[in-house]
């Protein structure tokens, strides 16, 4: 009998800053002011810190306001600053994805 290989590991959906940036955009301007990204795991979304970043300009330098909420694991409170640069860019709740 010959074992099958494993089959890769899909790669985890994780959008670009600017194209976040972007959807939020056009949903503020149809009045939307809650979000929640749905990335696999925004924490471990190598752009988090940029696209925090960015947000967090859009909410202090141009005075847009809304909130969001994410998905992420449950040791994202390890990262270092990733709950504070949170919190600056308005998230107010994080869906915490318990796996074996």
């Amino acid at each position: 009998m010959i074992a099958a290989p494993a089959a890769p590991a899909a790669a985890p959906r994780a959008r670009l800053p600017l194209a976040v940036l972007a959807q939020g955009r056009a949903h503020l301007g149809k009045g939307v002011t809650r979000f929640f990204i749905t990335d696999d795991d925004f924490a471990r979304n190598r752009n988090w810190e940029e696209i925090l970043g960015r947000i967090i300009e859009m909410r202090e330098q141009e005075g847009l306001q809304f909130g969001f909420l994410i998905q992420v694991d449950a040791q994202a409170y390890r990262i270092p600053n990733f709950v504070e640069k949170c919190k600056r860019a308005g998230c107010s709740r994080g869906f915490i994805g318990l796996e074996r």
